[in-house]
């Protein structure tokens, strides 16, 4: 099987090669510009033995390497691709019944509204993911005729070996159809093609659903009590190791998973969707789809401050729903502690500058949908707080009630008021340093500028008020409250851009604060997926 395997996928990433060189060519690039790509690409699956594309990114990464390009916009694209190409089939995957042309018609819809890929393109390379995806699962799949949208009911040329059980019917690939990328650097577009095509050429040979194996539900799960022993799922607690070459002196390594989902990238005029989202059909959430993706806009009366707003930015802007990444902090057989991979949101600890602990505080309320009695400020958040926001109704159900402890701040004594039941909180003091915090992988030391203690927040949260860094090496750092008491009641402890612990507390009423939420997850959930390893020199395998 893994002989064939490997023949499978060496024979596709020779396609999408092949596939990338035409549609350079068809951008005007020169011979010279593209001439030696092939040998990177085949380099990185040679060396990696085909792990290099369990994830877009690590091909990215071997990609500028080559160009020598340092832009942030390839940075993330590696991710973003991900989400948008990979995901739709995850999601797919999970359910009882999955239909692939589903998940194909979400991506397709990705590349051509957020991307700016070309219809035909696009229909290209989401049908070759479904395709790879139905071969390697032994699925059923018809492939849908990109001009007609409907499917074809022939196998052309039999020319796809047949997978151990059921069958997938495809048909050739189409090449890259010309397309105008007006508002797309010459480099971005190129990255583009790329990584999407040789995502969509390999992507199936390393695409699996991780099988669940029963477990047993637990509530009431205690956070600061969970083991680290490894999962029936092949996922546990954080993993370190010395490392001199970084400030806190270890590198961490997490297992990653994707769980829920969340306004989080902005679409901004530069897209060829923007004109269509200026005049969707926005419901009273701030929702819309257009051509099957969804969208959520926001305007300057919904953040905490509008600093991150320009004087003549339009009314309203746009952001791309995408799933949620999270790190797992503990795991045991049935249950793990995640804590969301970036800052997602912008709140204020509390909406009045007041004495407050995080059982009477209005973020406590806001990230778990609570109503006025259950704050200080008297605000109703029922139905319109970060947990109904983000989760569907059987994700909620995933989540399990945690014994949130709520310590005394361990330098000044500030009370920490009464313990609480939540689905969703902030982390603690004892949860970031200490011995508890070095169980979690951060350094023992509150004020160590420790790497795994860092946090980037996303577009959305920027623009909802979230401060982001733009010191050199640390860049879009945010920083993010904790539960914890400061050395006053009006104040609450957080973690700093550089990765250190604020012990002395901001203001509750500060308005620029990101929030990182934290959950206990019931790993027997066919909501979870697993995404990826991640290390705190922000690398990902």
């Amino acid at each position: 099987m893994e002989v064939v395997a490997a023949a499978v996928r060496s024979e596709f990433l020779h396609v999408g090669l092949r596939v990338s060189r035409e549609a350079m060519r068809e951008m005007g690039m020169e011979e010279t510009q593209y001439l030696g790509l092939d040998d990177v690409v085949l380099h990185a699956l040679e060396q990696s033995g085909g792990k290099a594309f369990q994830n877009p990114g690590m091909l990215l990464g071997f990609l500028m390497d080559h160009m020598d390009s340092d832009s942030p916009e390839l940075r993330v694209l590696g991710r973003n691709l991900d989400n948008g190409l990979l995901a739709p089939f995850r999601d797919e995957m999970a359910r009882p019944e999955p239909d692939l042309r589903v998940a194909a018609s979400r991506a397709r819809a990705y590349l051509t509204d957020v991307c700016m890929v070309g219809e035909e393109a696009a229909h290209s390379v989401a049908e070759g993911i479904a395709k790879g995806v139905a071969r390697w699962r032994g699925l059923d799949y018809v492939c849908i005729d990109w001009e007609k949208d409907e499917p074809k009911d022939v196998v052309p040329d039999g020319q796809v070996e047949q997978p151990p059980h059921g069958k997938a019917r495809v048909a050739k690939p189409v090449l890259w159809r010309k397309e105008p990328l007006d508002h797309l650097s010459a480099i971005y577009a190129v990255a583009v093609v790329i990584v999407a095509v040789a995502v969509a050429s390999i992507a199936f040979a390393v695409f699996a659903v991780t099988p669940r194996a029963q477990r047993s539900i637990v509530s009431g799960f205690d956070s600061s009590q969970a083991t680290e022993e490894e999962t029936d799922w092949d996922i546990e607690g954080p993993r370190s190791k010395p490392d001199p070459s970084m400030t806190s002196g270890q590198i961490v390594t997490w297992d990653c998973v994707w769980f829920g989902s969340y306004p989080q990238r902005e679409i901004t005029p530069n897209f060829a969707v923007f004109t269509e989202l200026e005049v969707a059909d926005w419901d009273k959430h701030g929702d819309a789809k257009v051509n099957g993706v969804r969208y959520h806009r926001i305007s300057r009366e919904d953040t905490t401050n509008d600093w991150y707003w320009l004087d003549d930015a339009p009314d309203y802007r746009y952001f791309l729903w995408e799933p949620i990444k999270w790190r797992v902090l503990k795991a045991n057989d049935s249950h793990a502690l995640l804590v969301a991979d970036m800052a997602l949101d912008a709140q204020q600890y509390n909406a009045k500058n007041t004495n407050v602990t995080w059982e009477t505080s209005s973020v406590r309320s806001w990230l778990n949908g609570y109503g006025a009695d259950s704050n200080q400020p008297k605000v109703d958040y029922s139905h319109k707080g970060f947990c109904d926001m983000a989760f569907t109704e059987s994700q909620r159900e995933a989540i399990l009630s945690t014994d949130v402890k709520n310590g005394d701040n361990a330098k000044f004594g500030t009370s920490g008021g009464k313990d609480t039941d939540d689905k969703v909180f902030l982390l603690s003091e004892s949860e970031v340093y200490g011995s508890g915090g070095e169980k979690n992988g951060f350094s023992d030391e509150s004020l160590v500028f420790d790497e795994a203690r860092r946090c980037k927040a996303s577009d959305y949260a920027s623009a909802m008020g979230a401060w982001r860094s733009s010191d050199g090496g640390l860049e879009n750092n945010c920083w993010w409250w904790l539960r914890s008491p400061g050395e006053k009641p009006e104040k609450a402890a957080d973690v700093y851009d550089d990765g250190h612990v604020y012990r002395l507390g901001i203001d509750v009423d500060n308005n620029d604060g990101a929030i990182r939420p934290a959950l206990t997850i019931d790993l027997e959930s066919s909501e979870i997926t697993y995404a990826d390893i991640l290390s705190s020199n922000e690398t990902v395998s």
